[in-house]
């Protein structure tokens, strides 16, 4: 088997695994796995994918093969092994009765999500777990008020790897459980279509506008980001279009970029997927998802406003007119043939806020009824079929391996500085901050989530700081919602 096929296969077996505990397959057939088990799945194949897909040597990707088959194989073994005996690593944990062997998994699979990560998400968040783990082994050094406890590395590696919290933590469990279902429904969409409906219908909108083509693509920009929640895949589909678009009727090149890439990143804010750190908010605030949805509606209303204004504004200056309309497709045209990429809205919202269905649930769901609405009613006299399906699997696989190496990381540093004690005393410096200033905090905060922020996805500067920052937001009086969203929004700016 090439290395391809074997990535594809491992690819579809993630994806596969995700949707079937998404759909509690395993009960319904009387398999009760420990969530942790799934999790460590999910780690393995990620790391063989990864470590074949991002050589180590990326100027020499055969000499590399020599590094990256070994250490695929022992990170991806160590977490099959752990699978096997997490029951026992569990009571171990708990009774502390610290065995080698359990020891060396942890380690091995510590070390490997930092390498993966590396060769994923680049060298900022590498530079942060390392740092944290650096911090919890010498928190007692540390200067007060920021002197923590002890380190223990036999109690710290069992609890970093098998004890909930921490690797296993809320950011893994939410890709794991939510967040591989919302990237397929997203992927499944552009795989069939979706993104040209949303462009055509964007256009047919706006085109005739001043500054029209830069209203297509924040138009489409929004639509398309409602339903993937990826700024990423946002850019690929729509930015296709419209940037040459944009650039036909006399933008400049690099300001039509500007103009998709704002424009894409704002799809985060967009109820109802918002992307990845939408569904561990839920989950951090203990609040319903469609709450979030909501609190979310204004103020990304006011993001994708503002844009159109600093637009219109700028097509007045620079004297752009609109697309001619001969160019435009027609809106009712366009919604007569993709009328089936609006019904996963629909189901969506209405699964979430009326039948109180589980978020991922209803990313099936939705998935399920636009696929076979397609079946029946085709889109521009095609249909989808088993292609669009491995394409479907294939995206999802792509963009979730980064995602899950980028959560467990995020565990790792929330797990270090909570065993550590560090935590508590950062927290009790941004109180006194706050208690002296909370403008002056906000504004730190805000330049604290975009530096932190440059280099790494939005799930992963949110899951950080939101125990950093949000936390003593809250306790200065701060509305619970409120002070996530801030963090949340100004943690996604640094995509810009």
């Amino acid at each position: 088997m090439t290395t391809a096929r074997l990535v594809n296969v491992l690819g579809f077996l993630m994806v596969a695994a995700a949707i079937l505990w998404a759909l509690s397959v395993q009960r319904m057939l009387g398999f009760n796995f420990f969530g942790g088990q799934y999790l460590y799945f999910l780690m393995a194949l990620a790391t063989v994918v990864i470590f074949f897909t991002h050589p180590f040597l990326r100027s020499r990707p055969k000499l590399s093969r020599f590094i990256d088959v070994p250490l695929a194989l022992i990170g991806a073994g160590a977490m099959i092994t752990t699978i096997v005996m997490f029951p026992e690593l569990i009571d171990q944990a708990n009774f502390r009765d610290y065995g080698t062997l359990g020891l060396s998994l942890a380690a091995i699979t510590i070390l490997g999500l930092i390498e993966g990560m590396r060769r994923t998400a680049g060298p900022a968040l590498t530079i942060i777990v390392i740092g944290a783990l650096l911090i919890a082994i010498f928190a007692q050094y540390l200067p007060s008020p920021l002197t923590g406890r002890p380190f223990r590395p036999e109690s710290f590696l069992y609890k970093m790897a098998y004890m909930d919290g921490n690797i296993l933590g809320a950011p893994l469990s939410i890709v794991g459980a939510v967040v591989i279902a919302f990237i397929f429904m997203g992927s499944m969409l552009q795989a069939t279509g979706g993104g040209e409906f949303f462009s055509d219908f964007a256009a047919a909108l706006m085109g005739r506008s001043r500054g029209g083509s830069a209203k297509i693509a924040v138009t489409a920009s929004g639509f398309f980001g409602a339903i993937s929640g990826s700024a990423v895949s946002n850019v690929v589909s729509t930015g296709m279009v419209t940037i040459p678009l944009m650039k036909k009727a006399g933008y400049k090149a690099q300001v039509a970029g500007a103009i998709e890439a704002v424009a894409s990143t704002g799809g985060q804010l967009v109820p109802p997927v918002m992307g990845a750190a939408a569904f561990l908010m839920a989950v951090t605030t203990q609040t319903d998802y469609s709450v979030i949805v909501v609190a979310s509606l204004i103020p990304a209303f006011l993001y994708y406003l503002a844009l159109f204004l600093q637009i219109d504004l700028m097509a007045g200056r620079d004297g752009i007119k609109g697309v001619e309309g001969k160019d435009l497709p027609s809106a009712s045209e366009a919604l007569r043939q993709g009328w089936v990429f609006i019904l996963p809205f629909v189901v969506l919202i209405f699964g979430l806020f009326f039948l109180a269905w589980r978020p991922e649930y209803a990313a099936l769901a939705s998935t399920a009824a636009m696929f076979l609405a397609l079946v029946v009613f085709g889109y521009r006299g095609a249909r989808p079929g088993l292609a669009q399906i491995v394409q479907a699997f294939r995206d999802t696989a792509e963009a979730s391996v980064g995602i899950i190496f980028i959560a467990a990381a995020a565990g790792i540093v929330i797990g270090a500085l909570n065993d550590s004690g560090v935590l508590f005393a950062i927290t009790g410096a941004i109180l006194a901050i706050g208690d002296s200033s909370l403008p002056l905090l906000l504004i730190l905060a805000a330049i604290l989530c975009i530096i932190l922020g440059m280099g790494m996805p939005t799930v992963g500067v949110y899951a950080l700081l939101s125990t950093l920052v949000a936390a003593p937001l809250v306790e200065l009086g701060v509305n619970l919602i409120s002070a996530h969203l801030f963090v949340l929004y100004f943690g996604m700016m640094s995509m810009i």
